[in-house]
């Protein structure tokens, strides 16, 4: 028979093996449910970085409609501005023609008279100063004391000369307008940068006129090149008036700078628009080509003009645009340009 020590052994033995077996089975349950967890964790982890994902696109795509609504802002506001430029050119080219031609006359016939009247002086001065004067010579005489002739003959010469000067101006810019409302099409165009340059410098000569003096260096010989000339002459209008921001900003009075200076190096055209004005901060470099991003007060600056630079010189024209700058001197931007159309650019 089996002693009592011996049963209590084989119940202890058993239920050693019962609990052992329902560990096991529990750490089994265990490890199944942490499989799960985890599994449930990964899925949810998963989910929440699509989300993340997602977001992330919603917010690039939210920032590339903003800026593309601006991109078709300003260019309907160029289009706008640029048919508005071609009206006014052609309504003041006309009477402007007829000025230019009546002071061309005016000019030619001043002449004519300037001899008739020194023809009258030469008859009144033969007759002795003792002599009888017939009553005509006597009017004459009479008529001619009474003006300031010799003024007059030194004068109207500067007049017309100063007028003609005054009509070639207004000549010159809505030549400048006309090219630059009829400058934009599809396709690229060989174009005269010089010319765009020069077009640029007119249209923005009240913004920069006040605060600085303006030098051109322009190549004599820089190779026409394939480009879309509206555009460039956008670039150079935005560099321009923000030059001419940076001088008003130091106030410098008559000492404000501003050099634009074209040559060829390599296969490459090479623009340079230089300032003495107030230079870009060292906090804010990387960023002056960001669109939107401006240092102006509200409702001054859009943010846009530098951000439309980059994309017009690197996108459309597959050429680069950058800058030095510092405090003491200003700043440079320079544009290089290629001088083929080996790159296909937007539009």
């Amino acid at each position: 028979m089996i002693s009592d020590s011996q049963q209590i052994i084989e119940a202890y033995r058993k239920r050693v093996a019962r609990e052992k077996a329902a560990r096991a089975a529990a750490e089994r349950l265990l490890e199944e449910k942490s499989k799960e967890l985890y599994a449930a964790q990964l899925r949810e982890q998963g989910k929440t970085e699509e989300a993340l994902r997602s977001r992330e696109e919603l917010a690039n795509s939210l920032q590339e409609l903003r800026e593309t609504q601006s991109a078709l802002l300003q260019a309907s506001k160029m289009e706008a501005l640029g048919t508005l430029a071609g009206g006014i050119a052609h309504e003041i080219n006309t009477p402007i023609q007829f000025i230019s031609d009546n002071l061309s006359f005016l000019g030619d016939s001043f002449d004519d008279l300037k001899s008739l009247v020194e023809t009258y002086e030469s008859v009144i001065e033969a007759v002795p100063s003792n002599g009888q004067l017939s009553e005509p010579l006597q009017k004459l005489a009479a008529a001619k004391a009474s003006l300031d002739i010799s003024f007059i003959l030194d004068e109207f010469p500067q007049a017309i000369e100063q007028s003609v000067d005054g009509v070639a101006q207004v000549s010159k810019i809505v030549r400048a307008m006309k090219s630059y409302a009829h400058g934009g099409t599809e396709e690229k165009t060989i174009s005269d940068i010089n010319a765009t340059i020069k077009s640029a410098v007119t249209l923005s000569q009240n913004e920069w006129k006040h605060v600085a003096q303006l030098e051109l260096h322009l190549a004599p010989d820089l190779p026409v090149i394939p480009c879309h000339a509206a555009e460039l002459n956008q670039v150079v209008l935005n560099l321009l008036i923000n030059a001419a921001h940076a001088i008003g900003e130091c106030n410098k009075g008559q000492d404000g700078r501003i050099e634009i200076v074209t040559f060829q190096t390599g296969d490459m055209v090479q623009i340079e628009i230089r300032d003495n004005g107030s230079g870009i901060p060292d906090e804010i470099r990387n960023r002056i080509f960001e669109p939107f991003f401006s240092t102006k007060e509200v409702g001054v600056g859009s943010g846009q003009g530098l951000a439309i630079v980059h994309k017009i010189i690197t996108e459309n024209h597959g050429g680069s645009v950058d800058f030095t700058s510092s405090p003491d001197t200003g700043t440079c931007f320079t544009i290089l340009l290629p001088v083929s159309d080996v790159f296909v650019g937007v539009g």
